[in-house]
């Protein structure tokens, strides 16, 4: 938690954020797909920006809570119903 939590600056790349997202996502048991425009920004080096990232869950039901633990241990805290 600590060494991720480290790497996330205002400079994080996009793609460095989708993979420390991903691989915490990943610790706490949970398969996530990378979609939207995100995919876009990071597979054309950023010539079609976005500034969000949007992430399908694979498992057809998540534990409640799971999600937002591994969230906040990353530092994000949720906004909306389902934005971080």
């Amino acid at each position: 938690g600590e060494a991720a939590m480290a790497k996330l600056t205002a400079k994080t790349s996009l793609a460095d954020l989708a993979g420390i997202v991903s691989e915490k996502l990943r610790s706490k048991g949970i398969s996530t797909i990378l979609v939207g425009g995100g995919v876009v920004s990071i597979y054309t080096d950023n010539r079609y920006e976005s500034g969000d990232l949007d992430f399908v869950v694979e498992q057809f039901l998540v534990r409640k809570g799971v999600v937002d633990s591994a969230m906040a241990e990353l530092g994000f805290q949720r906004d909306k119903s389902r934005v971080y």
